[in-house]
């Protein structure tokens, strides 16, 4: 019976990770395409790099991100410490929404660097 529960708990752990990532990337990539024609206006440097080379890169980082909770919460953590690391995740996936939406929807450069320094404080005291 134990095993069936862990299988259980497992898959239930494995389904809303996945569709927690999932919702983020599809939600930010909606609200970055709309905005892509304001990106496009911008003066970049010439090393930018592609766009189709950022959507790579962000998918493999989501799926990182994705097995690395999933991963962790199969793990023996105690409760405090799993409930932390699910907060981080869920703020991460949060953030990762606002950026989207003060950049590309508001076209907001200056409060996604104090979003940015604000992330990094929350999360460097946690690590």
């Amino acid at each position: 019976m134990a095993k069936k529960q862990k299988a259980k708990s497992f898959y239930l752990t494995y389904l809303v990770v996945a569709i927690a990532t999932i919702l983020t990337g599809v939600i930010g990539s909606w609200i970055t395409t709309r905005g892509m024609f304001w990106y496009g206006t911008l003066n970049l440097p010439e090393f930018t790099p592609a766009g189709s080379f950022i959507g790579m890169v962000w998918t493999v980082i989501f799926i990182l991100s994705a097995l690395s909770v999933i991963m962790f919460l199969q793990s023996k953590a105690d409760k405090k410490l799993r409930k932390e690391v699910i907060g981080l995740f869920i703020a991460n996936a949060l953030f990762n929404i606002l950026w989207s939406v003060l950049f590309f929807g508001f076209y907001n450069i200056s409060s996604n660097t104090k979003l940015h320094s604000f992330v990094y404080f929350i999360t460097s005291r946690k690590v």
